[in-house]
């Protein structure tokens, strides 16, 4: 079994919903195209030359003057249409020259099912521009016949990626059917209602003991039952809930799903004063720009 993880502290994100701001770059690839359906960002062309075939679609961002050191993850979601022998996907991020230039370029290669890379960035950068690629692998594809396709869910600049030390509780995803059966004030007969349904809920509860030091009196991180989980017990809780309402969703991954969510409501509680245990309840929503039915139920809800 695999620790829960929640990203936490958003810098910068770009959630594919668009692709206004952005320009297309392309070398040696026939029909080359860079569109968004409002949820996710698909680069197509069909390789060409037998050489180095590619295209990319990059932004200038560095008005927004994202620093490496408060920022230094950067978590990217993205598939392809091929396993092999195609247009494989790559990320860079630059950084502008005065805060000491270089790239993180990340090959992520080939796969087609919903794939989440975290890419650690240079400290003690500014980010000059981003890139969102699609390479042909081998570069000797050639004939611009057959079209290949790269699609990126998101990237997301965030002050880390929490992961829980020890869950003494659990996770819990509670799922709701489409089909709705509601009764509303006033409604007369028994005609058939189109009112939506609730998204997915996840439940993560347990406890936190906030008694661990070593030898030399200095808490314990990540030691078990007796460990402090961070330098204040479960402040990336506190600061999720604290700015949400600037950061539109999270990151989070367990065994049971991993999807957006956003951190609807907070339970921390101190049952004895005269003990240093904490408990907590965290109820998470699934967060979603497009409709779940252009998707399968694996790639819904992260599973495999």
């Amino acid at each position: 079994m695999t620790k829960p993880t929640i990203t936490y502290g958003h810098g910068w994100l770009h959630d594919c919903e668009t692709v206004a701001g952005w320009t297309l770059i392309h070398v040696g690839i026939t029909t080359p195209s860079a569109t968004s359906d409002g949820d996710v960002l698909t680069l197509s062309g069909k390789p060409n030359t037998g050489g180095n075939d590619y295209l990319y679609v990059w932004k200038d961002v560095s008005a927004s003057a994202i620093n490496t050191t408060i920022y230094p993850q950067c978590v990217v979601r993205w598939k392809t249409s091929v396993d092999a022998n195609g247009l494989e996907a790559k990320f860079v991020v630059a950084y502008t020259a005065a805060s000491g230039g270089g790239a993180t370029t990340t090959v992520l290669g080939f796969s087609t099912s919903w794939t989440t890379r975290t890419i650690t960035l240079t400290p003690g950068r500014v980010i000059e521009y981003i890139q969102f690629h699609a390479n042909d692998n081998p570069d000797t594809l050639t004939g611009g016949v057959t079209s290949y396709s790269v699609y990126f869910d998101f990237a997301l600049m965030c002050q880390g990626v929490f992961t829980w030390p020890f869950v003494s509780g659990g996770v819990e995803l509670e799922g709701f059917n489409n089909l709705q059966h509601l009764k509303i004030p006033g409604k007369v007969g028994n005609a058939t209602q189109y009112l939506g349904g609730d998204d997915s809920t996840i439940r993560v509860y347990g406890d936190i003991d906030s008694t661990g030091t070593n030898a030399a009196g200095v808490p314990l991180v990540d030691e078990g039952w007796h460990g402090r989980w961070t330098a204040h017990d479960a402040e990336a809780f506190y600061q999720i809930l604290h700015y949400a309402f600037g950061d539109p969703w999270q990151w989070f991954t367990s065994d049971v799903a991993n999807l957006k969510v956003t951190l609807d409501r907070m339970r921390i509680s101190q049952a004895k004063t005269d003990e240093n245990l904490l408990s907590y309840e965290l109820n998470l929503h699934e967060y979603r720009l497009g409709s779940a039915n252009v998707e399968t139920h694996l790639e819904r809800f992260g599973i495999t």
